[in-house]
């Protein structure tokens, strides 16, 4: 008789997660995420008009959203949390008021209403749950509102 193995399981990567912006909720794939940290932990700097935090020995740039998704300041003290993202082309943080992770058994995706498809947006989905209506939005699409147009 051989001893049993124990194999640890792997770490289950979230399908989504959730940030509260005021009153939007905005969920971005979970494999995007790198960390979710409280306030307290970051020790954030600022160069210019650009405000960044240090991240396992690199400078990583930090944004904040209002609930219309416009840039605001990081300075807001309503932010508790900020979610670390990376895929695997840009890394970034957003400071927002509340964080989590959700799974694809708490939710139903929608496809977008066509009142939303004639304007420029970055939510590619409408995601339901018990108690919440979710944006779905990736960090490409994000990306888009802190650039300025044609830069890549």
């Amino acid at each position: 008789m051989s001893p049993e193995t124990h194999i640890p399981p792997k770490e289950i990567v979230p399908d989504f997660v959730r940030l509260a912006l005021g009153k939007t909720r905005l969920l971005l794939p979970g494999k995007e995420l790198m960390a979710i940290e409280p306030m307290q932990n970051i020790n954030q700097k600022s160069k210019g008009d650009l405000n960044y935090v240090t991240m396992k020995g690199v400078k990583v740039p930090v944004y904040a959203f209002g609930e219309d998704l416009q840039l605001v300041s990081v300075k807001d003290s309503r932010h508790q949390f900020c979610v670390f993202l990376d895929d695997s082309q840009d890394r970034i943080g957003i400071f927002c008021d509340d964080a989590g992770k959700v799974t694809l058994d708490d939710l139903i995706l929608n496809e977008l209403p066509d009142c939303m498809h004639s304007t420029v947006t970055v939510i590619q989905n409408i995601a339901v749950s018990k108690n919440n209506l979710y944006c779905v939005s990736n960090l490409t699409n994000l990306l888009q509102l802190v650039r300025p147009p044609g830069c890549g």
